[in-house]
């Protein structure tokens, strides 16, 4: 018989931080980098708490901007990826990004978006470690 919450305890979500960000800044420059016709070199990193069946825990986005210029991000996108084959990245769910939001000439931004595990959550996710995966849009603000 199936139970439809097997267990009791959190299921952590470890961030993957992967510096794939697609990104252009406008600029009359020939060259790439900083100021210079290239992408803005952001960096992109996360955390959350435990999660839980239907309940959202807020995931924190924080992009850093090296530039000595102001960044907008026009998307950013999470892809969850599997915590192992019996738990799979659908038993995780991420909400939709709020862009665009700016990022100050050698500062930070913080942004907020809901997790969830899914109401049909496998067993197998019990203590499992989701992969997520970040990938930005950003331009010379």
């Amino acid at each position: 018989m199936r139970r439809l919450f097997a267990f009791a305890g959190a299921v952590g979500i470890a961030v993957l931080i992967v510096a794939t960000v697609a990104s252009a800044i406008p600029d009359d420059k020939p060259g790439k980098g900083e100021g210079q016709g290239g992408p803005p070199n952001i960096e992109i990193s996360g955390s959350v708490g435990p999660v839980y069946p239907l309940v959202d825990t807020l995931l924190g986005i924080t992009v850093e901007n090296p530039a000595n210029f102001m960044v907008e991000v026009t998307k950013v996108t999470v892809t969850v990826g599997d915590a192992s084959a019996a738990c799979t990245a659908d038993n995780l769910s991420v909400e939709a990004v709020v862009a665009p939001f700016t990022v100050p000439p050698r500062g930070e931004a913080t942004i907020t978006t809901p997790v969830r595990l899914v109401g049909s959550v496998v067993d197998a996710c019990q203590g499992a470690t989701f992969p997520l995966v970040y990938h930005a849009t950003a331009v010379k603000g």
